[in-house]
């Protein structure tokens, strides 16, 4: 079985009020979603951050009647942001897991039916699409069977207030998939931020450039990871021991042109060294 988690727990500043039940041709942004996304799956599951968010979703959208609609969660109240509606979600079993934000309303069927395919194919433990300048849909995230409650565990264990990308720092098997091998419009990745952006959708990334092919990263163990080493490390107060680690992380990342995630890396360097 197959599991589809819909991210729907952020706060739409952006936007201006909630763009999930925001209207594309009489049908909310999030049922796009789900409708797409149901055609993959089996079961479809969405994260909101209360039951405000419950009750506005229960109202305007119709996915909740939908046969493959399996639920609510919510997030735990001692994490935020977007790796916390993922965190949340650990206890849906040893399933495969799709995870997608609630607002790429113009996601296919097939782009995300390739997704799943080739993640299988290349036997990835946790998969995302890539753009070719290197910036990763870190919302987008496939987790073969059981990896999702297995990592966000190990997350939940060292590390409450990191990102999503943190499952590509401690996974095993990850697969980085192009965009342009899911779909030939970039705007099926297009993201809903702005009101404007209902009219005018644009992907804010390009198909080709210094990535252009997949990038996979293998490892032991989720604790053989820059990542869980150098977590390890500062929660021993070996603050040098942690930086090394998280300076080879980055130095790794920019050698595979994975620049989010060297970024990321970087943020946590800085703010570590904030704490000194």
């Amino acid at each position: 079985m197959v599991l589809g988690l819909i991210l729907a727990g952020g706060e739409s500043r952006r936007f201006g009020d909630n763009k999930l039940v925001a209207k594309i041709d009489d049908s909310t942004v999030i049922d796009r979603v789900f409708n797409n996304l149901s055609r993959t799956v089996n079961r479809i599951f969405v994260s909101v951050r209360d039951k405000s968010q419950e009750r506005v979703l229960l109202e305007r959208c119709i996915f909740i009647n939908s046969d493959s609609f399996g639920g609510f969660v919510y997030d735990l109240n001692n994490c935020g942001g977007p790796l916390c509606g993922i965190l949340s979600s650990k206890g849906l079993g040893d399933e495969e897991v799709i995870v997608v934000p609630g607002d790429i309303p113009w996601i296919t069927y097939d782009a995300l039916e390739s997704f799943l395919n080739i993640s299988r194919k290349y036997s990835a433990y946790v998969s995302s699409p890539i753009w070719g300048n290197g910036f990763i849909e870190s919302l987008i995230i496939y987790f073969s069977w059981g990896k999702l409650t297995e990592y966000s565990d190990i997350l939940y264990g060292i590390r409450m207030n990191g990102r999503p990308s943190d499952f590509y720092r401690i996974g095993e098997s990850v697969l980085f998939i192009p965009v342009s091998y899911l779909t030939d419009s970039p705007k099926e990745f297009a993201h809903v931020n702005y009101v404007s952006d209902l009219e005018n959708p644009k992907a804010k990334n390009p198909f080709q450039g210094v990535v252009n092919d997949f990038i996979s990263i293998e490892r032991d163990s989720p604790k053989e990871s820059f990542l869980y080493r150098a977590l390890e490390s500062f929660r021993k107060n070996d603050i040098i021991g942690g930086l090394k680690n998280l300076v080879e992380e980055l130095e790794f990342y920019v050698g595979k042109n994975l620049f989010l995630l060297a970024e990321h890396v970087a943020l946590d360097i800085a703010g570590f060294i904030k704490k000194l």
